[in-house]
């Protein structure tokens, strides 16, 4: 019969081991907020680079090569501060490894709750984004169906946008609707 040896260790040994593994899990930045953060930083700069373009024109709806320059900082300044925060969050677990004493484990503690939350900050730059992505919809919809009124590399750029930040936000509010609502009726 083989020997477990996980069984010989006590079950505060097997919590340490846990939670050791856990704090190495996160400090390291993930992939996804890498890539995440490489295909936003391009579509930003992209927004901002067709929108000061002078040879790009909508006439339909002039206001939109501004709207494309807003909206390309303002993806890049969320995605700055995300990062950031992310880096930020890598080096203290990095620099500052889970004491054992009970004194400075609360004070380790204490400092690692300041990374545990989103930063309000970013959670305004996404409400920010969200209203910009409203005032875009909204003037893509004043744009005539014949595309030649608008250049082809503003149009669809600003219409994935607009999807790519109100679907999500609109399904999101639904399902939390939904929730809700099942939630009383039951």
């Amino acid at each position: 019969m083989p020997l477990d040896l996980e069984g010989l260790h006590s079950p505060q040994e097997q919590f340490e081991e846990e939670d050791e593994g856990s704090i190495e899990k996160e400090a390291s930045i993930s992939h996804l907020s890498i890539v995440t953060t490489l295909l936003v930083s391009f579509f930003a700069v992209y927004l901002i680079f067709a929108g000061s373009l002078k040879t790009l024109e909508c006439p339909a709806e002039p206001k939109l090569l501004t709207w494309m320059i807003m909206c390309g900082a303002f993806l890049l300044l969320e995605r700055t501060i995300a990062m950031h925060f992310q880096i930020s969050k890598y080096k203290f677990r990095k620099e500052n490894k889970k004491p054992l004493d009970l004194e400075r484990l609360r004070d380790w503690e204490e400092r690692r709750k300041h990374f545990k939350l989103r930063p309000l900050t970013q959670d305004l730059m996404w409400l920010a984004i969200f209203i910009q992505a409203s005032f875009g919809a909204f003037w893509l919809q004043r744009v005539p169906d014949s595309f030649d009124t608008c250049d082809n590399l503003i149009f669809f750029p600003s219409v994935i946008f607009c999807s790519l930040i109100l679907v999500p936000s609109f399904m999101s509010l639904l399902c939390l609707c939904t929730c809700c609502c099942y939630k009383k009726v039951c």
